[in-house]
């Protein structure tokens, strides 16, 4: 049996911002999360469930982004655009992808993984839709490129992340 279990080694927390959160007065040294020994979880039923689940976060998430190309014609005909104003929409949400990933890890330490993926699917839902109401293409810099940028990080990074707790 692994000592990783949960984000965490026994005993230790990994993340290197969760003894900065102490100092800063964010977190307790007390909410540090452990885990004890004989934790049943551990490389059960449930740990194929969140690993076949982060699989599809992760694969739906990446042909938001990678299948951007098919929408390019489109929206050059819809808002008279060029091909290269058009294509900062999906230049911004690959950014935002991975710029923003710098401090997912560390909000997934202090709010948890399955809240992250959460509200990174409300953004990426909102994002696309808010995308399809749009009537101007500053709008879709908005929406599809920061909206659905964002929640696209906040939830590869805590499906890629979850797995190894598991």
């Amino acid at each position: 049996r692994s000592d990783l279990c949960h984000g965490v080694l026994r005993g230790h927390v990994l993340h290197p911002f969760s003894q900065l959160f102490v100092l800063l007065g964010i977190m307790k040294d007390s909410e540090q999360p452990t885990i004890p020994d004989d934790d049943p979880n551990v490389d059960g039923g449930y740990a194929w469930l969140i690993l076949v689940t982060s699989f599809f976060t992760i694969v739906l998430i990446s042909s938001i982004f990678y299948y951007f190309g098919v929408f390019v014609p489109v929206y050059v005909d819809e808002f008279g655009a060029s091909q290269a104003s058009v294509a900062w929409v999906g230049s911004i949400g690959v950014c935002f992808l991975a710029f923003i990933g710098i401090w997912a890890g560390t909000l997934a330490d202090y709010f948890g993984n399955q809240r992250l993926i959460f509200f990174g699917g409300m953004f990426l839902a909102f994002g696309l839709f808010f995308a399809s109401l749009a009537q101007d293409l500053w709008v879709l810099y908005l929406t599809q490129g920061l909206m659905v940028g964002i929640g696209g990080c906040l939830g590869y990074t805590s499906a890629v992340g979850v797995v190894s707790q598991w």
